[in-house]
């Protein structure tokens, strides 16, 4: 049995239908994600999964009465099989050989175990039915429980897996600014629902007219988002790397990553807003060439000791910074960037951006292109970024790339303008503007508009979205019904 992922999902019940419980009912649903041997082909001979429900029967047993912290009064078993398994092999682990380690584990019971079984896609919730485990029909027990555990490996679905993420609600609005507690529990439920990452925006100040708000500081945010997450990865879309200085950086985000589990990604951009770069004393013209010179030397230092650097704005000499980061040689680096539909940017004229996709090419392992741009853009962007990467020896497949975008998920039958008072939160575009340029719309309007811009990419890896309502409606808008039509072949 190989095991790629384990999570144990609890939800507590202190009220329902207005009347409060005498004692919470606490429900816990305690989940495997295994690699599926049989994944894509025909065999006679189960007994390699019967074997493996038996062994998950006792392991999933004990973390589910560990983490329920009481005697166990329920219980239930199901199981999900991605779209290259079958039934049988959902069945085949489900077997009565899983029984006897799991009811050893629970404390014992006297009922049949209620299970169920599925296949579905990336995203598709496994569904738990729940009995009184020691006498069947006790009609105050028929309960259920649920969990959404990580999309399967490409490998098992046949194409390349695709990584989802999201936006950290890190807009800076007075009273209104997420607490760590409510920016916590919300993440936390992302990776219940299988997003992979979490990344912030990075603004010194507010920004006009593209936001209406200004940003948490993004490194000390996330060092405090790595003590209450577990699995999800956390990084910047972008960070302004050019108005950092090299060795505090370096030290800072090594730190970030250590602290994290290795588990940052460090997303940065040029940035555009000269307001801030005349706050920090940094001529605007000059970032593009500063960050260049960053790059170079932060990840030399992240690489290794006693480094010496002598460009045209920082130079070292036989300088080592400690602690390196736990991601060898050093955490991903996104590079955002690429043409735009505007003739000006917040009142900047928009000129050659060759530089701007040279340093894609040399030293991105993703690359995030503008979520505005048209599908010409983009192809275009990727065929120059390719070419520039050939001349260093780089070849496409050392790239993966980002789709991100602003969302709102409608129920179905809602107005467009109910979601107008949250555009409010980051700028005051209109809804036309809205609608044309981001992701408006009912679930499966925006798993096409999603799956229209993927093709234009070519395809993609990551989709990192920016849900305008952080509350966790959207989340499970997104997971149940977004999602997995974006994923699905």
């Amino acid at each position: 049995m190989k095991i790629r992922k384990m999570l144990t999902v609890v939800e507590e019940i202190y009220e329902d239908g207005g009347k409060k419980a005498v004692r919470p009912i606490k429900k816990v649903a305690a989940i495997a994600v295994i690699e599926n041997p049989f994944a894509g082909r025909f065999v006679e001979d189960l007994q390699e999964l019967v074997k493996t429900g038996e062994e998950l029967g006792d392991l999933l047993g004990r973390r589910a009465v560990a983490a329920l912290g009481a005697p166990a009064h329920s219980y239930g078993k199901a199981a999900i099989v991605g779209e290259q398994g079958e039934y049988e092999h959902a069945a085949a682990i489900l077997h009565p050989t899983l029984g006897a380690p799991f009811r050893s584990a629970v404390g014992g019971g006297q009922a049949i175990i209620p299970s169920a079984k599925k296949l579905g896609g990336p995203g598709a919730t496994i569904d738990v039915p729940l009995h009184y485990k020691d006498a069947a029909f006790v009609r105050t027990h028929f309960d259920a429980t649920r969990g959404r555990p990580h999309r399967g490996r490409g490998q098992e679905r046949g194409r390349v897996e695709m990584k989802f993420g999201l936006r950290i609600p890190s807009f800076a609005l007075g009273p209104k600014t997420a607490t760590l507690a409510e920016m916590g529990a919300y993440l936390r439920r992302a990776e219940d629902l299988g997003f992979d990452s979490a990344v912030s925006i990075d603004h010194l100040l507010q920004t006009p007219p593209a936001y209406a708000c200004t940003w948490l500081e993004p490194v000390a945010l996330l060092s405090a988002l790595a003590g209450v997450t577990r699995t999800i990865k956390l990084g910047t879309m972008v960070l302004v790397l050019p108005l950092r200085n090299p060795a505090y950086f370096a030290k800072e985000w090594a730190t970030l990553d250590l602290l994290s589990g290795g588990r940052s990604i460090l997303g940065v951009g040029v940035g555009w807003h000269e307001e801030e770069f005349g706050l920090m004393g940094i001529p605007h013209k000059e970032r593009g060439r500063r960050m260049d010179e960053m790059l170079e030397l932060v990840t030399a230092l992240w690489a290794g000791d006693n480094v010496t650097y002598a460009g045209q704005y920082y130079q070292v000499k036989n300088l080592t910074i400690d602690p390196k980061p736990a991601q060898k040689p050093h955490p991903p680096i996104w590079i955002g960037g690429g043409s735009q539909p505007f003739e000006k940017v917040y009142g900047q004229t928009v000129t050659n951006i060759d530089p701007v996709l040279k340093r894609i090419a040399k030293y991105a392992r993703t690359w995030v292109p503008h979520s505005s741009a048209t599908a010409d853009m983009v192809k275009e962007d990727w065929e120059k970024i390719q070419r520039f990467m050939a001349g260093l020896g780089r070849k496409p497949g050392d790239m993966t790339k980002v789709y991100s975008n602003f969302v709102y998920v409608l129920k179905k039958g809602e107005k467009p303008e109910v979601a107008a008072p949250h555009f409010k939160v980051y700028s005051g575009m209109d809804l036309p503007y809205w609608q044309e340029y981001y992701l408006l719309g009912e679930a499966e309007q925006v798993a096409e508009r999603i799956r229209a811009k993927i093709a234009s990419l070519g395809g993609c890896e990551h989709v990192v979205l920016n849900p305008l309502n952080w509350s966790t409606d959207q989340l499970e808008r997104l997971a149940g019904e977004v999602l997995p039509r974006v994923a699905k072949p």
